[in-house]
């Protein structure tokens, strides 16, 4: 089993963007800890970064992309992602 460590910033958007080291095997990640070289946050993570590892590898995270039909009501339908990105685009382009 390959198991190697690496190091990022937390995603979360926070003004904090605490260090993270991460313990991946096998191409999974096992382990998430705070970065003790990172400048700020100096090895401590606040109860988002702690709760991340859950968060990805939650059974009933979104992985794919959906639309609400229709539209408020609450029920979701899974669409391909040319689908999801032709939406996109064209709530962008200018008139």
């Amino acid at each position: 089993m390959a198991s190697k460590f690496c190091r990022h910033i937390c995603p979360r958007n926070c003004y904090n963007t605490c260090g993270l080291v991460s313990l991946v095997e096998d191409r999974r990640i096992t382990g998430l800890y705070g970065d003790p070289a990172h400048g700020y946050s100096r090895g401590h993570l606040c109860r988002f970064g702690y709760r991340y590892l859950d968060l990805f590898y939650h059974p009933e995270r979104v992985i794919y992309p959906l639309r609400q039909v229709p539209r408020g009501s609450g029920n979701w339908r899974r669409i391909s992602w040319d689908e999801a990105y032709e939406l996109i685009a064209g709530k962008m382009l200018v008139e």
